[in-house]
């Protein structure tokens, strides 16, 4: 028979002369009475569970005069996660042997149902909720998110803490997520909310360690970075040639930024260079990856540079006559001013019997050559028979001076 959480019988009552067969008492509506009028109306069937169900007695309520009573009764039904509480109120009479009642079919009342969670999310569904959608989980140690049944494939339940009342559960896991060249021990609380089923409202880190394989956590400093860049076949594009790191007189780097991300290190910095004479300065960024196998970072590319400035022979300002007009050239050469293309900006100043001329150009040094080249770009003040002027010069640099090659114009340094 079913376990009964309350059974309160009403007041006993003194039966009255007409029901008494003896100086005796009413008989108590019994929970067998109950139980088979409740199954009588099928509210209750012998086919339920019954830890499914529970049923409590309340207050009876005794007619004398009609041999009639009106007992109370609270029927709570669980069904998966909810709980479905109702009230009756179910209606017997005595036999005729009045020594027990007897229920009246169909009559009862039945009031409101109340629907109430009954219990948090199960362990089970929790994972299975996890498992089956396209979750994540972000940690900020890695700056990435980990998805559940592909990153996080093993994780374990510490903690659940449910509020019936607004329909939600707190579970708290423990993960290990490798990583190749770490391991997370992450924390995380996820939020189920139940509407019908259980869904996901929220997940979230609350604790993460990590743990680093050997070699990950070595810095990258200056001076490997300089031996890696020699070792290499690395080169950049300046002086109108590409010069390895490898070919160099000198080569400083001062790291000024670094930055790693997962597999990469990202290493900023200023550079100076020194080949077959002349000093180069610029940035540089290079690029880093660590081997697993090897558990070392390797160098893996320049990522981008740029030269910024020549400390260069032919920057500076030189002077020089063309016999043929008699005119004297001044070339102005910035080092500072530094083109994508290798060049560098160049300004051509003419003083002539017709006046004073200048045009814009560019010059260019190759210094295992030593050679250089100066060409025309723009005009500033343009003379009037611009063709009998010279707007470009080729030749090498010897003993200090600038030597054109197919011209007769040599220039001289200023100090």
């Amino acid at each position: 028979m079913k376990k009964f959480k309350n059974l309160l019988l009403g007041t006993v009552m003194v039966c009255s002369f007409a029901m008494l067969t003896a100086c005796g008492k009413t008989p108590e509506v019994t929970e067998d009475d109950v139980m088979d009028g409740l199954e009588e109306e099928g509210i209750i069937t012998k086919e339920m569970d019954e830890d499914s169900y529970s049923v409590e007695i309340g207050e009876t309520d005794l007619n004398d005069e009609e041999d009639k009573a009106t007992v109370e009764v609270t029927l709570t039904r669980t069904e998966g996660y909810m709980k479905y509480t109702t009230d009756y109120e179910l209606k017997f009479k005595l036999n005729a042997d009045k020594d027990g009642w007897k229920y009246r079919d169909g009559k009862y009342e039945k009031g409101e149902t109340k629907e109430e969670l009954a219990k948090g999310i199960t362990d089970e569904d929790a994972k299975n909720k996890l498992d089956s959608s396209w979750n994540s989980v972000y940690v900020e140690d890695a700056d990435k998110s980990f998805y559940f049944g592909s990153d996080i494939k093993e994780y374990n339940i510490t903690d659940t803490e449910t509020d019936l009342e607004e329909k939600k559960s707190v579970v708290t896991f423990e993960a290990t997520v490798e990583s190749g060249y770490c391991t997370y021990n992450i924390v995380y609380d996820v939020t189920f909310v139940y509407d019908y089923s259980w869904s996901i409202k929220e997940i979230k880190t609350t604790d993460c360690e990590t743990e680093y394989i050997d070699g990950y956590e070595d810095e990258i400093d200056a001076d490997t970075v300089i031996s890696d860049l020699k070792g290499a076949t690395a080169d950049i594009y300046c002086m109108g040639q590409y010069i390895r790191f490898s070919e160099t007189e000198e080569f400083t780097l001062d790291v000024k930024d670094s930055r790693r991300e997962d597999y990469y290190t990202y290493i900023d910095g200023e550079f100076s260079l020194k080949y077959k004479g002349e000093v180069v300065k610029g940035t540089i960024t290079v690029e880093y990856h660590f081997n697993d196998d090897d558990k070392e970072w390797q160098l893996y590319d320049i990522d981008d540079y740029e030269v910024t400035s020549y400390d260069t022979v032919l920057a500076g300002t030189w002077t020089g006559t063309h016999t043929e007009n008699g005119a004297t050239y001044t070339v102005v050469i910035d080092g500072t001013d530094y083109l994508e293309n290798g060049s560098m900006k160049a300004k051509v100043t003419i003083v002539a019997s017709a006046g004073t001329f200048e045009y814009d150009a560019t010059a260019y040094y190759y210094p295992e050559y030593q050679e250089y080249s100066i060409n025309h770009e723009t005009w500033v003040t343009e003379p009037e028979n611009s063709w009998e002027y010279d707007t470009s010069f080729y030749g090498k640099i010897e003993d200090g001076k600038l030597v054109e090659s197919w011209g007769d114009a040599t220039f001289t340094k200023s100090e």
